[in-house]
Formats: C-alpha cells, sequence, structure tokens
C-alpha cells in the first residue's frame, strides 16, 4: 500500500524560515562534513496552525523525555532503554501560557486593582 507510506528525511538543523501569503516554510538541513548545511526538506505551515503544531511537537518531545528518563531509571542508568520511543501528539490544541505580566495584569484588573504602584 504506497499511499500510506510517508517520506521520511534525516535533518540535523532548521536552515531558513521564512513566512508570506499566511504560510511559514521551514527549511530543514544537514550539517556537511565542512560546516556547511545542504538542504534537505521544506515544511510548508499555515500560519493559524503554527502554535498548534509547535506546541503538539514540544508535548510530543516532553513525552518522550519522560518516558526515555523513566526507562533509564528502571534499567540502573543503561543507555540502550532509550531506543524505539515515540509519543503521539495530542488531537485538541494545548493551551498557551501568557506571558506572567499580562497575566498579572489581568489578575489584579479581576480584583478591581491597579498593576502600577502608587506614590
Amino acid at each position: 500500500m504506497a499511499e500510506d507510506s510517508v517520506d521520511e528525511h534525516f535533518v540535523e538543523v532548521i536552515s531558513n524560515v521564512s513566512h508570506a501569503n499566511g504560510v511559514f516554510r521551514v527549511t530543514f538541513a544537514q550539517q556537511e562534513a565542512d560546516a556547511a548545511v545542504r538542504p534537505v526538506t521544506r515544511l510548508l505551515i499555515p500560519a493559524n496552525q503554527l502554535g498548534r503544531i509547535l506546541n503538539g511537537l514540544n508535548n510530543a518531545a516532553g513525552e518522550i523525555g519522560q518516558k526515555v528518563r523513566q526507562q533509564v531509571s528502571q534499567a540502573g542508568g543503561s543507555g540502550s532503554a532509550a531506543r524505539g520511543t515515540g509519543a503521539r501528539t495530542p488531537a485538541t490544541p494545548a493551551r498557551t501560557k501568557q506571558p506572567a505580566a499580562k497575566a498579572a495584569s489581568k489578575a489584579s484588573a479581576k480584583r478591581g486593582k491597579s498593576s502600577k504602584k502608587k506614590k
């Protein structure tokens, strides 16, 4: 079933990120022996989906890291436990955190207090 296969590309660095017409273009590359990079593939992401996709990658990486740490601690510190660990990203978008200053000003606005200090 060829239609079920997905192209795989080994990448080591992000060589370029650009935005035009509501689409982010992220170019991934491989590191060459002479410190140059060779572009491998370009990922096109709709701007309105970028946050959800980045959060999904971040969450998946966190889950994988946690599983690896658990496996390493159970194996007594051997590095072989890290192979084959995977995580699936959630279907629902993750919530983004508000900057601390913004969250604090919203909280004090709810209490009816100003976030500015009085002299």
